[in-house]
C-alpha cells in the first residue's frame, strides 16, 4: 500500500456498482461512476492534491497484496463476489487483520465499504504464502470489452477451493471463475468462448489459458453454471462448448469430441496452433511493415526538410539578382556567385537570368561588360574603348561576332584579321583573332 484516498472519495472514484432493482425485473447491477479532484498549486486537478489524501498504515505483505488485488479488479472495471454463499466458506477481514474496527477501516479504505466485511472470493483464501497471477484479470476485463459482457469474478484463490480441491489452479492463483451478469445461456457463452478464443490466438500469452464452461461440462467440484479460466505455463485441461476443434463458433452447443478441448498440458489443438502461427507470421509482417513506414516517412520528412532549408539558401542567394539592377550591378553579383558559389550558378531561376533566360548567355554577356575582351595596356590609347563607354548594344554586338569567330577555320580567321586591321573598331575582335589562333596553335 502506498497512498490513498478517503472512503467517500474512493466510492466515488472507482466504478462503483450498487443493487438496484428494475421495475419489470429481477436484481441487476448498474454503474455509478463519479470523480473528484482537487486543485493543484499548478492550476491543475488531481486526487493526489486533495486535503484528505494521507498515507494507510503499513501491513503484512499477504493483507497489502490481497488488497491491491481487489483493487486492481475494481479499477478495471470488474465485479466480485463480496464472500461465499456458504457461510462456512466465508473469510472476514477480522479473521485476517484483526485489531479494533477504526484500525481495520484505516487499511481497507483502498476498497468501497461494500467489501469491507468478508474478502470478496477473488482472494479470499489469502494466507502468507498468498500469490494471485493478476493477468487473470487483464483478460477478463479484455473478455468484457470483446463480447459487450459484463462480468463477476465469483471465485480465485478463495477458501471455498482450499480445502475441497487442494491440486486446483485456484490455490496457486492461477485461476478463476466468472459469469456474465446477465447469466449464462448460449447466447452468451458463445460471445465470452468467441473471446477467449480471440485472446488465446493473438499469441500474447503463449500457451497458457485454458477455459471450462461449466454450465456445459461441469467438473466434478462444480457448484453451479461459470467459467473457469486459468493461467499456466502447464496449461490446464478445457473444454469450449460452442467453438469446435477448428475453432469454427457455433449458435448450439458443440457435439462432444468435436468441440475445442485438450488435455492437461496441451498442447492447443492443431489447427488452432496454425491459425496462432499464421497470426504471429501476419504480425511479424505488419510490423516490419510499420517500421518502414515510419523509416520511409523519417527519410522523407528529412528530405523535404533538407530541401526547404535548401531553398532558403538559394533564395537568399539569388537575392541580389533583381531585375531593377542596373547591368553592372546585377552582373556584379552574378560573377560573384558564380565565383563564390560555382556549384549553384546551374540553379539560378530563369526569370533571374537577362539574357533568354539563358545562363551562359547572361555570364558571357556579363563577363564582357565587367571585363572589356581589348586589354587596355596593349593598344594606342587613343584606339581604347573604355568601359565606362562601352554600350550595352555594342557588347550584344560583339558578342555576336565573336561567337561567328569561334566557327570560323584558321585561313578565314587570318584573312578576317587582315581584314579588320586598319579598323580601329575592330581592335578588340583583331586581339580575340589572336587568342583563338593562339589556342589552336597549343592544341597543334
Amino acid at each position: 500500500m502506498k497512498i490513498i484516498i478517503t472512503e467517500q472519495q474512493l466510492s466515488n472514484i472507482v466504478n462503483k456498482k450498487e443493487w438496484g432493482r428494475n421495475d419489470d425485473g429481477p436484481k441487476k447491477f448498474k454503474k455509478i461512476k463519479k470523480k473528484i479532484y482537487c486543485l493543484c498549486d499548478d492550476g491543475t486537478y488531481s486526487i493526489e492534491c486533495c486535503e484528505t489524501y494521507k498515507q494507510v498504515p503499513s501491513t503484512e505483505k499477504h493483507v497489502s497484496d490481497s488488497l491491491n488485488v481487489i483493487k486492481y479488479a475494481l479499477d478495471q472495471g470488474l465485479d466480485l463476489k463480496r464472500s461465499a454463499s456458504d457461510s462456512k466458506y466465508r473469510t472476514s477481514w477480522f479473521d485476517l487483520i484483526g485489531g479494533t474496527q477504526n484500525q481495520r477501516n484505516d487499511i481497507l479504505n483502498i476498497i468501497p465499504s461494500e467489501y469491507r466485511n468478508y474478502i470478496p472470493e477473488i482472494v479470499s483464501g489469502v494466507d502468507k504464502n498468498f500469490k494471485f497471477d493478476v493477468r487473470l484479470i487483464d483478460i477478463l476485463s479484455e473478455i468484457e470489452k470483446i463480447s459487450g459482457l459484463e462480468l463477476i469474478i465469483t471465485g480465485g484463490r478463495d477458501y471455498f477451493h482450499k480445502p475441497r480441491n487442494p491440486s486446483s489452479k485456484h490455490n496457486t492463483g492461477k485461476a478463476v471463475d466468472f459469469v456474465p451478469i446477465d447469466g449464462m445461456n448460449a447466447k452468451n457463452d458463445k460471445k465470452i468462448e468467441e473471446a477467449v478464443l480471440q485472446i488465446i490466438l493473438s499469441g500474447r500469452y503463449g500457451m497458457e489459458i485454458g477455459l471450462i464452461n461449466e454450465r456445459v461440462y461441469p467438473s466434478g467440484h462444480a457448484s453451479g453454471p461459470h467459467f473457469h479460466i486459468s493461467l499456466d505455463t502447464n496449461v490446464e485441461y478445457s473444454n469450449f462448448g460452442f467453438i469446435d476443434m477448428n475453432g469454427i463458433s457455433s449458435d448450439t452447443k458443440v457435439s462432444s469430441g468435436l468441440n475445442l478441448k485438450w488435455g492437461n498440458g496441451g498442447p492447443y489443438p492443431t489447427k488452432i496452433l496454425d491459425r496462432i502461427h499464421s497470426i504471429q507470421v501476419q504480425k511479424t509482417k505488419n510490423i516490419e511493415k510499420e517500421k518502414e513506414k515510419i523509416s520511409l516517412e523519417k527519410i522523407n520528412a528529412e528530405k523535404e526538410n533538407n530541401m526547404k532549408l535548401e531553398k532558403i539558401r538559394l533564395d537568399n542567394l539569388f537575392s541580389t539578382l533583381k531585375s531593377d539592377n542596373s547591368y553592372t550591378s546585377y552582373c556584379e553579383n552574378l560573377i560573384k556567385i558564380k565565383n563564390e558559389n560555382p556549384n549553384d550558378v546551374s540553379k539560378i531561376p530563369t526569370e533571374l537570368l537577362i539574357k533568354k533566360g539563358d545562363i551562359n548567355e547572361t555570364l558571357t554577356f556579363c563577363e564582357m561588360l565587367l571585363e572589356p575582351l581589348v586589354k587596355l595596356d596593349i593598344m594606342p590609347a587613343q584606339n581604347v574603348l573604355r568601359p565606362s563607354v562601352i554600350g550595352v548594344e555594342k557588347i550584344e554586338k560583339d558578342i555576336e561576332e565573336y561567337n561567328n569567330l569561334l566557327n570560323l577555320s584558321t585561313v578565314q580567321l587570318i584573312r578576317k584579321k587582315i581584314e579588320y586591321k586598319n579598323d580601329p573598331t575592330k581592335s578588340n575582335l583583331i586581339f580575340k583573332i589572336n587568342q583563338i589562333l593562339k589556342e589552336r596553335i597549343k592544341l597543334k
